[in-house]
């Protein structure tokens, strides 16, 4: 990095606009702090983030050059889909963003978050009786790209919103507010099975992502909600609700229009569901050997209006019973199967159209996967697990797919070794499908919920909520000088919780762009932000 602060003739024709001579300057050895502030940004756009953070750690001249909106907004755009996915989320429009708030977006996304010894917490309580009496379903918690609003559903079938604001130093009360209200009626026995799922990514949720007004924020999104319930009157039914939710800084969130609503059969488990694009997807369980087991996916469009009467155009991915499932770009799915397994699908171009109700899914064509994890095609020698055995996977550690130079980035933990999956855009093959290893180690004592592995930093929860931990990693690629970079290392912390946190709080919100940490408890009645120090 020293090579910085002193000028090399090469420079002049791999950075320099080809109007500048290395000529103007009279000798190598003259230290070329008399160029012109312009000079000297444009030769900073052309450097990478860890060259930009580690220059304006030794020089406080080009410290002030490297500290220009100009610069970061230059870089921002020129990296975006490469060093940093496509989306980005930033917290404010990029028009609107300083420097400094683009600077700190990037720091976070590439440095990720480092627990200290003397934890810093900051403890917010919801107002329980804006409520209503009614509980949060565990299972069925989100936050959204930027770390600032989390969404729940209630065991009565109601969607609520709670804003964390920008201020991770707030102690303040959290209002729970209503987003999308029950549709159940009185005739409802028990509490409703719920689950929800948000599409943050795809152009159909976001819209024109780089329409004037709101580029590179979070301005507005899809959300599915699949609420079981059991009537007295009638055979049980599964409501499937589509909707677009508007995200204002000022205001929060709210409600847009209804996109879809359909009835599915309500006699079966739901045991996942994605949304992603026009299609959404779901897994059912009734169990034991003739019962329903299948993932269904639809396009909810065609979909919008039918009840289970209808003949409602469905594809199957049969006979497998299923933990995760997860709509990718390019029409693909990638499935957390029980028994150890995983595999990555094509639902349009492999699962043939039906009409069929579930009950009669034993019809359905079985579909090969693209790739998959747990068999022959299978990249896990790595693991720790015996030759007879593969390490399961840990479904709920994953969090949402990234897309970087044109390639799905998706990290598959399991309790030995973290593995990254590279899977072109277009038509993938199984041979163009790339597993690494991205981080070994046992990451046990834990349970649902404690622990994320996003792309390039994992934090969680261990022993039951008794410490904390962050690890940091980096995935390889032929055309990045990354792969042979010896300043890289895989590294991993882990302190002690502070003992007023580890009293029934461990379950982790994390946000893999901001990187805000929040644990809660089972019933999201508190939110504790843990600091971030980047």
């Amino acid at each position: 990095m020293s090579s910085i602060l002193r000028y090399l003739p090469a420079w002049s024709a791999r950075l320099l606009p080809r109007s500048v001579s290395a000529s103007l300057w009279p000798s190598p050895e003259s230290v070329a702090f008399t160029l012109p502030d312009e000079i000297w940004t444009l030769i900073a756009m052309e450097l990478e983030f860890k060259d930009v953070f580690n220059v304006r750690l030794v020089c406080r001249y080009l410290n002030g050059i490297c500290g220009g909106s100009v610069l970061w907004r230059h870089m921002f755009l020129s990296q975006l889909g490469n060093q940093i996915p496509k989306p980005f989320f930033l917290p404010k429009p990029l028009n609107a963003s300083s420097a400094v708030d683009i600077e700190t977006a990037i720091r976070s996304w590439t440095l990720g978050w480092t627990p200290t010894n003397l934890l810093q917490h900051y403890t917010r309580q919801v107002n329980r009786a804006g409520l209503g009496g009614q509980d949060l379903s565990y299972n069925s918690v989100i936050m959204t790209p930027g770390g600032r609003w989390v969404v729940a559903a209630s065991t009565e079938g109601s969607i609520w919103w709670f804003d964390l604001s920008d201020g991770w130093t707030s102690t303040s009360y959290v209002e729970p507010r209503i987003l999308i209200p029950s549709d159940t009626d009185d005739n409802v026995e028990g509490p409703v099975q719920i689950k929800i799922a948000a599409d943050f990514f795809s152009e159909e949720s976001l819209g024109a992502f780089n329409s004037k007004g709101h580029p590179h924020q979070l301005s507005r999104f899809n959300i599915v909600i699949m609420a079981r319930s059991a009537n007295r009157s009638s055979s049980p039914t599964t409501h499937v609700g589509i909707w677009r939710v508007f995200a204002s800084q000022e205001s929060g969130l709210s409600l847009g229009e209804c996109l879809s609503s359909y009835e599915e059969t309500g006699s079966v488990k739901l045991t996942d569901v994605s949304l992603y694009g026009s299609a959404v997807a779901y897994g059912m369980d009734s169990g034991g050997a003739r019962g329903i087991i299948c993932v269904i996916i639809v396009e909810w469009e065609e979909a919008n209006g039918k009840t289970m009467d209808d003949e409602i155009v469905r594809r199957y991915i049969p006979f497998i019973p299923t933990l995760k499932v997860m709509l990718l770009p390019g029409d693909n799915i990638f499935l957390v199967h029980v028994f150890s397994s995983a595999g990555l699908y094509n639902w349009r171009e492999d699962c043939e159209p039906s009409t069929l109700h579930p009950s009669e899914q034993e019809h359905a064509k079985a579909v090969t996967p693209i790739w998959a994890y747990g068999d022959d095609n299978s990249d896990s020698e790595g693991s720790e697990s015996s030759e007879d055995s593969v390490a399961p996977v840990r479904y709920w550690a994953m969090v949402d797919p990234l897309v970087l130079s044109n390639t799905i980035h998706l990290v598959l933990p399991t309790p030995d070794e973290i593995y990254g999956l590279t899977i072109p855009l277009g038509d993938p093959g199984g041979d163009a499908i790339e597993s690494q290893s991205l981080l070994k180690g046992r990451y046990g004592g834990s349970h649902h919920g404690c622990m994320f592995f996003g792309h390039r930093h994992a934090v969680g929860t261990r022993d039951w909520g008794v410490t904390v931990f962050a690890a940091h990693y980096q995935w390889s690629s032929p055309e990045s000088d990354d792969a042979d970079d010896s300043s890289i290392t895989t590294r991993f912390k882990e302190v002690s919780l502070p003992e007023e946190l580890r009293d029934g709080l461990y379950r982790i919100l994390y946000d893999q762009f901001s990187q805000r940490i929040v644990i809660t408890d089972g019933k999201a009645f508190q939110f504790v932000t843990l600091q971030n120090t980047p």
